[in-house]
């Protein structure tokens, strides 16, 4: 939560340092109502989606990493491979999920695991 809590801080300062110095770039003058101008809106949208896309891997890592966590603990308390990897098929075909997507999409968009790599995780377990 602390590093959503920063992230998110960061990304809002971010934003507007970038926003407010953009519109000159963009032909948005002081005199047409400036940052307050609905027609800025767009400008607004895209330093927010630029510093989405920068932070989300890590923000996405950081998730995905849980999620490994929390299933070494489920099958620590089941002790049941066969009854985990059936709930995690029945979970990926309820949710109509790829169970294994390109690495590329899943460190850039994905926040939790596939789910053939949360299998593969606790087969040590």
């Amino acid at each position: 939560m602390a590093f959503n809590t920063a992230t998110t801080f960061l990304g809002l300062f971010l934003t507007s340092v970038m926003y407010a110095h953009s519109m000159a770039w963009f032909g948005f003058a002081a005199a047409n109502g400036g940052i307050a101008a609905i027609a800025t809106l767009p400008l607004l949208a895209l330093w927010l989606s630029v510093y989405n896309l920068i932070v989300s891997p890590l923000q996405n890592t950081l998730s995905r990493k849980y999620e490994y966590e929390a299933d070494r603990y489920a099958m620590e308390t089941i002790r049941n491979k066969e009854v985990f990897e059936g709930m995690m098929r029945k979970l990926a075909e309820t949710n109509l999920a790829d169970t294994a997507p390109h690495p590329l999409v899943e460190f850039w968009f994905h926040d939790h695991p596939s789910i053939e790599k949360r299998i593969k995780a606790v087969e040590s377990v």
